[in-house]
């Protein structure tokens, strides 16, 4: 299930996007701290207390890199390229 929030621009790419979904749990809603990853290049991002996008402190991607969560990202990085090699996303 996907949560609607603020249009988001991505902090690399450009891409926007004005929903979040979790990656395992359907009844979960973003929140402020959570991690958001671009659909199109994979960017990390931290939500602000609005739901916007903020960039991922040093600090914040170095605790993350350290939590079992990392290996997550990586997959979810991987499999992104995997889609898009035959879905590529549009630019919006």
């Amino acid at each position: 299930m996907s949560t609607r929030t603020p249009k988001n621009k991505c902090l690399k790419c450009g891409y926007v996007t004005d929903a979040a979904s979790h990656m395992r749990d359907d009844n979960a809603v973003p929140k402020q701290g959570d991690i958001s990853l671009c659909m199109k290049c994979g960017e990390l991002h931290v939500f602000t207390k609005a739901l916007t996008y903020k960039e991922l402190s040093p600090r914040k991607l170095l605790e993350l890199k350290a939590s079992v969560k990392w290996l997550e990202v990586i997959k979810l990085r991987r499999a992104l390229k995997e889609v898009q090699k035959s879905h590529p996303i549009p630019d919006r």
